[in-house]
């Protein structure tokens, strides 16, 4: 089982903050060899658990959870189960290097899809997204990239399984010499045309992606806001139940916040097309708060304070506002909303998170908490009134269909909110119904360890669907970067952390 661990520690310097890709190539030789040398089921499963575990350990450690942690390893069990199965319907060993890379893509897809948390970050594929590679997610967005891992790993395994030393004593000095059989010089043929194959299809595809971006001719701007843990603290910690003498006090201080970012819209020259504000900013459930529009149109029975701050801002910057804040509905679901306002401040539409936040936004365990949590609540005490770990009337409900939003009429665009854009599939069904760009806000105030490094990861997952979408990827967000992510993977970010606790990104975007 050291293969197991040898291969996690392998995988690991490919990751952020290290960054050094080329080990994602020669990363899985010893676990493949381990798969493929142990006949013994249960230390399959063992060394699986050994490697799965050693390397969420490590990329995955700012959403360290056992539950998860386990679940994910387990959900992986089929890849060594799948081989198995193989290597007993046929002794042909071509035919094993041959299903490995398939079978590992397809189990990895498996386990990043139906963890409790998305788990794409840590696919093994998202490390070539700083490479000379990252052109391949055109033919299939991360899935293809561990494809193509894979199957370079499972070459150059087939050639080191047929290494050949020999040590010569008939000759003063002794002679040392190292030879591959037939069999193994073409194993590393093979290594050698994916990998020349793979950076010329990548070249090629990256400057295909540009200038198909660049022909485009409309233009969007748009103001992307992030902010920091201290930008709104201070309205966080009021209770949810409130007086109207202390709802106008919170209006004043959401005022009082809002009022640097405005300021610095109307300095512009012209009224920017939209302004996006961080997923969760301000965040409070301020109840018997209702804001009239709100309700009428959409059922909303809380915010109104919030709504009423946000419309303001419309109106004095004439902008179109983009904002995301947990909303009450008159049957009582609760909703991750998504909240379009028009220059005059009306609601134009709405967007209802449809994949959840596991911890967060839905428990699965009822009344059931594992012991760790009260760490949790020690770290971070808000928590205990976010989260329906805590609480069972916190649950989040699921949104409908993904939908998107449009600005006068024709600029279609799409706005994953925070883990929905680390599932793959959901930002291809924005693109699909149409946005030409996205839009990604995230909240991460509940990041603690390995927080920068999950940063990155992140960036590297949104170059890799840019890339395969060919559509920008805007990003904002409280204690998140403020930019964009074009269709070639270059990437044009500022931070969130300065003297003001806020950032303003201005984006031109083609459409």
């Amino acid at each position: 089982m050291w293969l197991s661990f040898l291969s996690a520690l392998l995988a690991i310097v490919s990751y952020p903050p290290l960054g050094l890709y080329g080990f994602a190539f020669v990363a899985l030789i010893p676990y493949f060899s381990f798969v493929l040398g142990e006949r013994s089921l249960l230390r399959l499963f063992a060394g699986t658990l050994v490697f799965r575990i050693a390397l969420a350990a490590y990329v995955a450690v700012v959403a360290f959870e056992p539950i998860i942690f386990l679940q994910s390893a387990v959900l992986f069990f089929g890849f060594p189960l799948s081989v198995y199965l193989v290597k007993r319907m046929t002794g042909r060993e071509l035919v094993w290097f041959c299903v490995l890379p398939p079978l590992f893509a397809f189990w990895e897809h498996v386990e990043s899809r139906l963890t409790l948390l998305p788990y794409f970050v840590v696919d093994i594929g998202i490390n070539l997204a700083p490479s000379p590679f990252l052109g391949l997610a055109r033919f299939g967005g991360v899935e293809f990239l561990m494809l193509f891992v894979a199957a370079v790993n499972a070459a150059l395994l087939f050639a080191l399984k047929r290494l050949r030393f020999s040590i010569s004593f008939s000759r003063a000095p002794r002679i040392f010499s190292v030879s591959f059989d037939a069999a193994g010089r073409r194993g590393l043929l093979v290594a050698l045309v994916l990998l020349v194959a793979g950076f010329v299809l990548s070249r090629v595809s990256l400057r295909g992606r540009s200038e198909e971006y660049q022909r485009r001719e409309d233009i969007v701007e748009i103001l992307l806001v992030s902010t920091t843990e201290a930008f709104d603290r201070e309205v966080e910690d009021f209770p949810d139940g409130l007086g109207k003498t202390e709802l106008d006090h919170v209006g004043r201080l959401i005022a009082q916040r809002l009022a640097p970012i405005k300021e610095r819209v109307l300095q512009s020259e012209s009224a920017p097309d939209l302004v996006v504000f961080p997923e969760d900013i301000f965040r409070n459930e301020y109840t018997d708060d209702r804001d009239e529009e709100a309700f009428e149109k959409f059922g909303v029975v809380n915010a109104g304070t919030l709504i009423r701050q946000y419309r303001e801002f419309a109106k004095s910057t004439r902008s179109r506002v983009l904002v995301y804040t947990t909303v009450v509905v008159a049957s009582g679901e609760r909703y991750n909303m998504g909240m379009l306002f028009a220059q005059d401040g009306s609601i134009v539409d709405v967007y209802k998170k449809r994949y959840l936040a596991y911890g967060g936004e839905f428990w699965p365990f009822g009344e059931w908490r594992p012991f760790y949590v009260n760490w949790a609540r020690e770290t971070v005490p808000n928590i205990v009134k976010r989260s329906p770990v805590f609480d069972p009337r916190l649950q989040f409900a699921r949104g409908g269909e993904t939908k998107n939003f449009s600005l006068a009429g024709e600029i279609v665009f799409g706005t994953p909110i925070c883990g929905e854009l680390h599932y793959p599939f959901v930002a291809k069904k924005f693109v699909d119904r149409g946005a030409r760009f996205l839009i990604h806000s995230s909240s991460n105030n509940w990041a603690i360890a390995g927080f920068r490094k999950y940063l990155e990861s992140v960036v590297w997952l949104r170059q890799i669907e840019a890339a395969w979408l060919g559509v920008p990827i805007l990003v904002n967000g409280r204690r998140d970067l403020a930019g964009a992510v074009y269709p070639d993977g270059s990437v044009d970010m500022i931070d969130f952390e300065n003297s003001e606790n806020f950032a303003v990104y201005r984006a031109q975007i083609k459409l």
